[in-house]
């Protein structure tokens, strides 16, 4: 019986997000990317991220000299934050249907499946 802990790859190597996670290296391969790749897109999230956060701040202070009210700026807050998330990612290494690491996502067998 297999499960998630046993599972090996066509190179005998076990397959789980522990042990592709196990050295820069081998996460780097396993996303089909360089460990300088993983890096700049590591760079380029927190980037994006910081300047969405300076954008943030400048809009609460904007609408809050407009005299909106905390719920208003609330909602228009989290709209942004909502579209950010979908558009960046929380995390540059996952799947846009599943959310789980690309190196373990299951989308394509489930979509070969059907």
């Amino acid at each position: 019986k297999q499960n998630a802990k046993n599972i090996r790859d066509s190179h005998g190597d076990y397959f789980s997000l522990a042990h592709l996670a196990s050295s820069p290296e081998r996460f780097a391969a396993s996303l089909g990317m360089t460990p300088e790749q993983v890096t700049e897109a590591i760079d380029a999230r927190k980037a994006a991220s910081n300047a969405f956060h300076e954008q943030l701040v400048a809009l609460t202070k904007e609408l809050e000299t407009k005299g909106l009210s905390a719920q208003e700026i609330g909602r228009i807050k989290h709209e942004m934050i909502c579209s950010h998330r979908y558009e960046n990612l929380r995390n540059p290494f996952v799947c846009r249907k599943c959310w789980t690491y690309i190196p373990i996502c299951v989308c394509l067998l489930v979509a070969s499946v059907d």
